[in-house]
């Protein structure tokens, strides 16, 4: 603080003094003990602490006079110091000074050097406003001002620079903003694309967003609510869809492939020994109960020629991304089941760019609006896919069993597959109930297999499903499956078996794989199939993922590595190397460590790529029924709470609280019917109404 007083501190002294606007004047009325009191240049009157007062000028007025009348004297004061303060370049002084080795100025000695002897009280004055203003070139040590070391100068003049140009981009968005509002489409200014993440960032992560404040200010000034308004102005000025799939940005799921991928994979289907015209000349056939006959398929590994053999793979009719193939042969006391995985393995070398890239996705994520595949669609729809009437390299499992579906032996093997014929569920249960079809056994034999594993402990539940499918064009389906077909059941069993045999297979040899473990619930629950009941849910405890083997208290199995769809998860691809290395095909798999290593990392993208497809479901359907509210739909009532229930509206296999009218009760299992009240979609709020009473 400067205490160069130049008159005494004394009644009618004009003074001046530091005010959150900056340094202003003021005459003391009056003493008071240790306090002033003042009357300011505004015409404001109060006490002030005299060890506060920053400059005691060399002005005096006559504190009789009236208010308007001081105010006066101060305002001209006032004047000639801004005008003096205007014309003062602090950066000559510091030039000055900071070249001299000194302790510190006075505010005197620092106007005496920049006007000259003659110098007055205004001239402090002038320069106390300007240093106050103008912190750049000096610091504040008690009454003394010290020149600033060279480098924190041209730090500070680089950071005033940059606020200057943020202030001037921040300017120049708003009022690109604003003109984009109204329709028009003015050349992006720099720095826009840096403001509309700000209010990407707001609507994605809402209160959590790290640059919260400044996007709310921003926000705030186009007159938008805070946060909510955020991602309706990116519709309105088309940076957003209107159905902008937030969750996805929010967990950071990429939606597509780098220029480099898509070359890597491209590249990679040209050259790729899945589709060379060697792989279908290969002539050695498998014989079925005799020994595997094995040949020198493409990249020189010893692979089995499946190519005669007749398969068929089952998934829906939109699938392009063919992972798995079935195969059944008679043998002289039973059968051999054949299970037939696309070997990405061999297409995706370990370590590769494309491979890094899957496990960074580590699964591949399937939205009403869209799938984004874990591997370009030239390997995952194409090179790897087991397309029907293709030569493709595949993982084959045969497990020999008995007319009993007991399990005798069982070998995996490289093979080289060419599917029969690509089928729908629904087209495979047709051939699976027609006795003369040569798949037709699997249907009992599978029927057999979850017996097996029922009589073991497992738990089969009735599965309801409801698939929820947008077009292009925005117009949302939904089809809903109840139950199980014969292939369902097929597909699922043997994707079982095949898991089973690989952790049977990877324990044996005391290979760690991707084992899931399921341990047992504390309380006992019935073995059987029958539908899943939500008590049952709170009861069952969370699969574990892990590199030793355990048992599965579900599926009622000792041992269980899944490996039947390395084209859409990571670790199946992972457990692919595995059984490949532990088959003495070379170093390809993974120590311990570098196994729970992909684990911990795939099981992260795995958590995000859930969040991700429970919240689009959960949109698409909320936006369909906000198309028809006021319409009845059927309910059963799951839980009974306090003042509320939980209902299933069973069309749509989605739950929801539901308030009763007063005086209505019900019991867990009710049926009812129930309207849709209100719907928005965005937050994910669905209220129904009660239509009428039980049913």
């Amino acid at each position: 603080m400067v205490r160069m007083a130049v008159a005494p501190l004394r009644a009618g002294a004009v003074i001046e003094f530091k005010d959150k606007k900056g340094i202003l004047l003021a005459i003391c009325k009056r003493l008071e003990g240790t306090s002033l009191r003042l009357l300011t240049e505004s015409g404001k009157e109060f006490s002030y602490p005299a060890d506060k007062v920053a400059h005691v000028t060399s002005h005096m007025l006559d504190p009789t006079l009236s208010d308007p009348h001081l105010k006066e004297r101060l305002a001209a004061i006032r004047d000639r110091v801004l005008g003096v303060a205007g014309s003062i370049e602090l950066a000559d002084l510091w030039e000055f000074f900071s070249g001299s080795e000194t302790d510190g100025i006075t505010l005197e000695e620092m106007a005496r050097t920049y006007f000259g002897e003659s110098t007055g009280s205004d001239h402090q004055s002038a320069l106390l406003r300007a240093l106050h203003d103008d912190p750049l070139y000096f610091k504040k040590k008690g009454e003394l001002y010290v020149p600033k070391p060279a480098e924190a100068v041209a730090e500070t003049r680089r950071q005033l620079a940059e606020q200057d140009r943020r202030q001037r981009e921040r300017g120049d968005a708003l009022a690109w903003f604003r003109a984009a509002r109204l329709g028009h489409t003015p050349p992006r200014p720099e720095g826009l694309e840096r403001h509309i993440d700000l209010l990407r960032g707001l609507a994605i992560h809402r209160e959590d967003f790290a640059g919260y404040t400044e996007a709310a200010g921003l926000l705030h000034e186009l007159g938008e609510e805070v946060p909510d308004g955020a991602f309706g102005f990116l519709v309105e000025i088309g940076d957003f869809g209107p159905d902008e799939n937030l969750m996805l940005l929010k967990e950071g799921i990429p939606t597509g492939f780098s220029p480099e991928l898509v070359a890597a994979a491209n590249e990679g289907l040209a050259a790729s020994p899945v589709v060379l015209e060697a792989a279908a000349a290969l002539a050695s056939l498998y014989v079925p109960g005799g020994s595997p006959q094995l040949t020198c398929g493409p990249g020189g590994l010893p692979r089995l020629d499946l190519q005669e053999l007749p398969a068929i793979s089952v998934d829906d009719s939109e699938t392009r991304d063919i992972d798995d193939a079935l195969s059944l042969e008679r043998l002289a006391d039973g059968f051999r089941i054949g299970v037939h995985i696309a070997d990405l393995s061999a297409a995706v070398p370990k370590d590769s760019p494309l491979d890094r890239e899957a496990f960074r996705r580590a699964t591949t994520v399937y939205l009403p609006d869209r799938t984004i595949p874990m591997i370009p669609e030239a390997i995952s729809h194409e090179a790897a896919s087991l397309l029907s009437g293709q030569p493709r390299l595949a993982l084959s499992l045969f497990a020999d069993v008995d007319t009993e579906a007991r399990l005798r032996s069982f070998f995996f093997s490289p093979s080289v597959l060419r599917v029969e014929r690509a089928a729908t569920y629904e087209e495979a249960a047709e051939m699976l109930e027609d006795p003369a079809h040569p798949l037709a056994p699997l249907g009992a034999l599978a029927s057999k297999l979850r017996e097996q594993r029922i009589g073991r402990g497992a738990r089969v539940f009735e599965r309801a499903e409801l698939k929820i499918r947008v077009a292009p064009d925005g117009t949302i389906t939904l089809k809903k499956r109840q139950g199980e077909s014969v292939a369902d059941v097929v597909v699922s069993e043997l994707m079982i078996l095949a898991n089973q045999c690989a952790g049977v297979f990877c324990a044996g040899r005391a290979v760690a794989a991707v084992y899931r473990v399921q341990p047992p619930p504390q309380e006992e629950i019935a073995a059987g199939a029958g539908a899943v009941s939500r008590r049952f849910l709170t009861m069952v405890k969370k699969i574990q993922v892990q590199t030793s083997p355990g048992p599965h208290w579900g599926l009622g199995l000792e041992s269980y590595a899944q490996m039947t769809s390395p084209i859409r998860r990571y670790l199946d691809l992972v457990m692919h190397r595995q059984l490949r290395r532990a088959l003495g095909e070379g170093d390809s798999g993974y120590t311990e460590d570098a196994l729970r290593e992909a684990i911990g990392g795939a099981e992260s993208a795995v958590e995000a790529a859930h969040n991700t497809q429970r919240w689009s479901n959960k949109y698409w359907l909320l936006k369909y029924l906000s198309g028809r509210v006021g319409e009845p739909t059927p309910a059963v009532i799951q839980e009974v709470r306090d003042e509320s229930y939980l209902v299933q509206l069973t069309d749509y296999l989605f739950d929801i609280p539901f308030y009763p009218p007063p005086g209505r009760k019900y019991q867990v299992g009710d049926l009812l019917e129930v309207r849709v009240k209100a719907v928005d979609p965005r937050k994910g709020l669905l209220k129904v109404q009660e239509a009428g009473g039980r049913r």
